[in-house]
C-alpha cells in the first residue's frame, strides 16, 4: 500500500481483528546517511480467543528533506502454516 489514506486505512482493520498486544524487537539495525534498515521479530496477540502470531521483519527508512520516513516495510509469520480442511 502506497500513502496516508491507504495505511490509515489498513490500521483501521487491523484495530477491528481486536488487536489486544503488540511488539517489535530489533535485532539488526544498519546502513548510511540515506537508507536505515531494521530488522527484528514481532509479537501479535489478537481476537476474541487471544490468537497469538510471531514472526520477522524488515523496515527500511530513507531520509527524505532532512527526515527518516518508511520507505518499505515486510513481515512474514515464523509459525507453520494451518492445517488444510
Amino acid at each position: 500500500m502506497t500513502g496516508r489514506v491507504a495505511i490509515s486505512a489498513v490500521n483501521s482493520e487491523w484495530v477491528n481483528y481486536g488487536i489486544k498486544e503488540f511488539s517489535e524487537e530489533s535485532t539488526s539495525f544498519y546502513g548510511n546517511e540515506d537508507y536505515l534498515i531494521d530488522e527484528g521479530k514481532y509479537y501479535l496477540r489478537y481476537g476474541e480467543n487471544d490468537i497469538i502470531d510471531k514472526g520477522k521483519y524488515i523496515n527500511i527508512w530513507k531520509k527524505e528533506n532532512g527526515d527518516w520516513k518508511i520507505y518499505s516495510n515486510i513481515w512474514n509469520t515464523s509459525l507453520p502454516a494451518a492445517p488444510t480442511k
